[in-house]
């Protein structure tokens, strides 16, 4: 047999046996007790309450009346009732809340006129100590600190160094790192953030420091929620760094929570503290939900949870509509089984470390159109071991992330983990920002499981960044991917993305499993547009990559990049046909293969030509003859809209497939389009009547034509000319009855140049047959090109030429030009 203790508001506790009889307790006490019982969960009929920080302890069924939220929070209400707080009001402590029932559920809302209400764990601190160098301190009494801000902008701890890692040499366990150089200070008693390899930033209190050797302890601090600090060993050569000591506060607002003395110190620098606005958090958990169903949260704003502000568990049908969550440790952690979450607008702000997680069994989730800005960016903050400082973690089955904007997140944007999963319309900026091996969108599966009916599609991914910072030396590069497919996933299609900027791959494929399919996406400006790595015991298979644009931007990037550790043929990996391998700066070779395995060739390019005819692939995709010598000439656009719209041109463009555009290009929604400056034609000065050609009068540019100049004489009109003026030099055109006719030599424009596969040639206005001829250094003619009417520039394809000297000669009509390039 067992007792059960429940506290009562007067000290007074009422024991029970296990079988519900009360126990020890004086008669004559017992009708006292029974009223305190009642009082204390005073049950109500469901109705609309309202609640003010003004309130008291009335009817709550109108604003006159209203409840305080210690009122609220002390009662027990029926299914169907909405409590509705000010709005203007902050109500500071937990939320406690009760279940709906199905057709009855509860709705918490606001009421009123001015800004959306505020549930806050936030309290002011404006009583300081002079503690010694600006240093100051004061005393908070929670267990854990998370959340300082400094003038409303969230503030990360102190540490050494400021920015970046040092790093160090050889490490025992996870019992001890020694670093590679001596620290200023004894960091003994203080967290040493530890990247243990790329994706883990691991936090460990320092038991001990001697010659460079730091002692660790995995037991957690500073708000480790999900604590798993020896789950990865450090491996040497990468980096750390120190924080939660006093000896790293030497910037404004820098801070250290001494939890043993419940003492916060803060460095103002020259400041005082009275010329700040100081908030620390002071509650862990802003609304515990265990076993809470039908609840709805509509236009209420969460802020200042030291850890999450919303913590689910074991739940279903949870709404939240159009609310805010900001300046938190976590945002909203859902576990054990939870079903039928809708997280709908709204947005989530300055999140220490994840957004929405949901570690397992989640199942009918949805966000949908959630704004997510600055999650997971203080490095060393968030908790320790895997999926932390990310934007949305789910794992579950029936999963949806769409028409959400996420900017500026450390680790992955969304993991969607499980069956019947979709990514759709988001826009997801700015990612990898404290740690790396990451995706904007990142799917990864057990190697045990096959998951079905998994969907990525209409996305617009930017800028992933990755930290090379305390990474290992020999990768000291960002390995943040656009869209990353890891290690076993099956069945998953990506399909009319477009992604943009990045470091690492496009598209990442590192050992799928079978039956994914990349189509119709636009990869652009990516190291490796399409990234695909392949392993002995993870083989690439059954993938199909149809119908996509890959477009290099700089010189050294790859649209194709096959990483192969084991003997393999690409024409295994499944079906590749119809893309669109795009190298405007080189033309050439974009496509590279890098065999690192006992025997292989090591790194290689090749053309898209010997991709097809080696490996059979890509039979049916086109060569691109479009190039520039410019990286600048190259422009990206998108539309995150659901409409098309039109983006203006301030000069003549090209896609990778020779369509031309000369003031404007529709972008379907969602899509995007990368565009090929054409450099302008110099068009001719016109006459505007005859008269002596050093009159500036007859010009139609006010102006007497110089040299730089091409000159366009209309019909009917005469120029006299002195015989000492040098117009030969000039390109003239005679309007004789609407035909043209150019006199006088000029120079062509040819790039690039040199070439190693096409040159574009670029020359007046074909207003009559012609042809260019590729003359070689001997003389000879080996290539013509007929002139098309109408073109201001000529694609030439000299792949076959032999290296050297060769002379571009134009002629059309009487008009003729001149240049000579260079064949690589």
């Amino acid at each position: 047999m067992g007792t059960t203790i429940l506290p009562t508001d007067n000290n007074i506790q009422l024991i029970f046996n296990i079988n519900g009889g009360i126990e020890s307790l004086d008669t004559k006490n017992m009708k006292l007790i029974l009223i305190l019982i009642l009082l204390c969960l005073q049950q109500v009929k469901a109705a609309t309450y309202y609640v003010k920080v003004a309130g008291g302890n009335g009817n709550g069924l109108s604003d006159e009346t209203a409840w305080s939220y210690s009122k609220l929070n002390s009662t027990n209400l029926d299914p169907g009732s909405i409590v509705l707080f000010k709005r203007g009001d902050i109500f500071y402590g937990k939320l406690l809340t009760v279940s709906g029932v199905e057709g009855n559920i509860i709705t918490y809302g606001a009421y009123g006129s001015g800004a959306d209400p505020i549930i806050s764990g936030f309290s002011i601190i404006s009583t300081w100590t002079f503690f010694s160098s600006n240093i100051y301190y004061t005393t908070v009494n929670v267990p854990e600190l998370n959340v300082v801000t400094l003038d409303s902008k969230l503030q990360g701890m102190g540490r050494y160094p400021k920015t970046g890692y040092l790093s160090y040499v050889r490490h025992s366990g996870n019992s001890s790192i020694t670093g590679s150089t001596t620290l200023p200070f004894n960091p003994m008693g203080a967290e040493v953030v530890i990247r243990k390899i790329r994706q883990i930033t691991d936090r460990h209190i320092i038991t001990s420091y001697r010659d460079k050797t730091i002692g660790l302890s995995s037991e957690g601090t500073y708000g480790n929620v999900y604590l798993n600090n020896t789950a990865y060993e450090p491996h040497d050569g990468n980096g750390y760094f120190i924080q939660a000591s006093i000896n790293t506060l030497t910037n404004l607002g820098d801070w250290y929570y001494d939890k043993s003395s419940n003492r916060l110190y803060m460095y103002f620098g020259t400041d005082t503290p009275s010329s700040h606005l100081i908030k620390v958090s002071t509650i862990a958990v802003l609304s515990q939900m265990d076993n809470k169903n039908y609840i709805t949260f509509q236009g209420i704003d969460f802020e200042g949870a030291n850890r999450e502000i919303i913590n689910i568990n074991n739940n279903n049908n949870i709404l939240f509509a159009n609310c805010n969550f900001r300046k938190s440790y976590g945002c909203v952690f859902a576990d054990n089984g939870m079903s039928n979450l809708v997280i709908q607008g709204g947005s989530m702000t300055d999140i220490i470390n994840n957004g929405l997680f949901v570690p397992q069994s989640g199942d009918q989730i949805t966000v949908d159109r959630v704004t997510m800005n600055n999650i997971g960016i203080i490095p060393g903050a968030g908790g320790s071991g895997d999926a932390m400082q990310l934007g949305v973690w789910i794992q579950g089955n029936n999963l949806t992330v769409k028409n959400c904007t996420l900017n500026n997140i450390g680790y992955h944007g969304i993991v969607l983990y499980g069956n019947n999963t979709l990514a759709e319309k988001n826009l997801i900026d700015t990612y990898g920002l404290v740690k790396d091996d990451c995706g904007g969108i990142y799917e990864f599966q057990f190697s045990n499981v096959k998951h079905t009916n998994k969907i990525i599609r209409n996305n617009i991914i930017l800028n992933g960044i990755g930290v090379a910072a305390g990474a290992p030396p020999y990768e000291q590069y960002g390995q943040a991917a656009a869209i990353y497919l890891d290690a076993n996933v099956n069945n998953v299609k990506v399909y009319d993305n477009i992604l943009a900027h990045g470091p690492w791959g496009g598209i990442l494929l590192i050992g799928v499993g079978d039956n994914n399919e990349l189509r119709n996406n636009l990869a652009y400006d990516f190291s490796k547009s399409l990234l695909i790595y392949n392993f002995e015991d993870l083989l690439i298979r059954n993938i199909t990559v149809t119908n996509n644009t890959f477009i290099a931007r700089t010189s050294v990037q790859s649209t194709l990049y096959l990483q192969m550790y084991i003997k393999d043929n690409p024409l295994y990996y499944g079906t590749f046909d119809n893309n669109i391998y795009a190298h405007p700066i080189i033309s050439d070779n974009a496509i590279s293969i890098n065999r690192e395995y006992p025997g292989g060739e090591g790194f290689t390019k090749i053309s898209l030509g010997t991709w097809k005819s080696v490996y059979s692939q890509d039979v049916n995709s086109p060569e691109t003859l479009v190039t520039t010598d410019q990286e600048s000439n190259l422009r990206f656009d998108y539309n995150y809209t659901s409409n098309p719209i039109d983006i203006s041109l301030n000069s003549t463009y090209s896609d990778v497939t020779n369509n031309i555009y000369t003031s404007s290009i529709k972008l379907s929604a969602y899509g995007g389009s990368v565009l090929i400056k054409i450099p302008p034609i110099l068009y001719p000065v016109q006459t505007i009547t005859s008269g002596s050609w050093t009159d500036r009068l007859i010009w139609s540019s006010s102006n007497i034509p110089d040299l730089k100049d091409n000159v366009k004489i209309n019909s009917g009109h005469t120029v006299t000319v002195n015989v000492d003026q040098r117009i030969s030099f000039k390109t003239i055109q005679i309007d004789t009855g609407g035909k043209l006719q150019f006199i006088g030599d000029f120079d062509l424009s040819i790039y690039p140049n040199p070439a190693e596969s096409t040159i574009r040639v670029q020359h007046p206005i074909v207003f009559n047959s012609g042809y260019i001829q590729v003359i070689s250094d001997d003389g000879r003619e080996v290539k013509h090109h007929d002139l098309i009417e109408g073109a201001i520039f000529t694609t030439i394809d000299v792949r076959f030429l032999n290296p050297g000297f060769y002379l571009i000669r134009y002629q059309n009509g009487a008009s003729q030009g001149s240049a000579r390039f260079i064949k690589q």
